[in-house]
C-alpha cells in the first residue's frame, strides 16, 4: 500500500456542482488504472442514476500523487531548471527531493 490515494470526483459539467467523491489506497503493485477503475466503480455504484457517468467521452481524469511522488530536477541552467521543475512539481503534487545542474556522474545517477 502506498502513502497516497487514488481519488475521483464526479462533477456536473454544466453547473459545476460536486456530485460524488471516492478514494482508494494507491498500491505499489499493479497498474494505475486499477485504482482508477475502483474509484469509478464506487462512484458508479453510488450514482447509478447519473447516466453520463458511464459515457467514457464525458470522463476527464487528472493525477496528483500528493506526497508520494518525488521529483529530481536536473538541467543545464540551474535557475531555469529549478523554476521549471518547481512548477511541474507543484502541478503534479510532487515533492522536489533533488535539484542540480550539469552532467551527472555515474555515482550521482546511482544515488538518484
Amino acid at each position: 500500500m502506498g502513502s497516497t490515494y487514488t481519488k475521483g470526483a464526479l462533477v456536473d459539467s454544466f453547473s459545476g456542482q460536486l456530485i460524488e467523491t471516492s478514494s482508494v489506497p494507491t498500491t505499489l503493485s499493479g497498474d494505475v488504472w486499477d485504482g482508477v477503475s475502483q474509484v469509478r466503480a464506487q462512484i458508479a455504484e453510488r450514482c447509478a442514476h447519473t447516466p453520463h457517468l458511464h459515457d467514457h467521452d464525458a470522463v476527464r481524469l487528472c493525477s496528483s500523487a500528493g506526497g508520494g511522488l518525488r521529483l529530481a530536477i536536473v538541467g543545464f541552467e540551474r535557475d531555469v531548471s529549478a523554476v521549471a521543475g518547481s512548477i511541474v512539481a507543484l502541478c503534479a503534487g510532487a515533492r522536489v527531493v533533488h535539484s542540480t545542474n550539469g552532467l551527472l556522474s555515474a555515482d550521482e545517477v546511482q544515488a538518484l
